[in-house]
């Protein structure tokens, strides 16, 4: 499910902006922010998160979801920079770039 939201929201996006399909090698930078729980009062905008769900398994559907949206295949991502982090506005912020 998580995916085919990724892919829409990235299919759009590229429509936005007039993109064709990125090729050649690629990198990911994504930042997850997870929305605070109120029994977590000591957590504050930006402290880093620290638990499930899993980085590499956030960053996996984030890539599968942008298949054949953003790039041919999610083997073109040769470059990663990635953080998860707590918020009061639960978000992914996605940039992929060509290098």
């Amino acid at each position: 499910m998580y995916e085919k939201l990724v892919k829409r929201t990235a299919q759009a996006a590229m429509v936005d902006e007039g993109l064709k399909l990125l090729a050649g090698p690629l990198r990911l930078t994504t930042r997850l922010y997870f929305l605070v729980p109120p029994s977590r009062k000591k957590l504050k905008e930006g402290d880093l998160h620290a638990q499930k769900p899993d980085l590499s398994n956030c960053i996996k559907s984030i890539e599968d979801g942008m298949n054949k949206a953003v790039y041919a295949d999610d083997s073109r991502v040769t470059q990663h920079v990635t953080g998860k982090f707590w918020s009061q506005t639960p978000r992914a912020e996605i940039m992929v770039e060509t290098l």
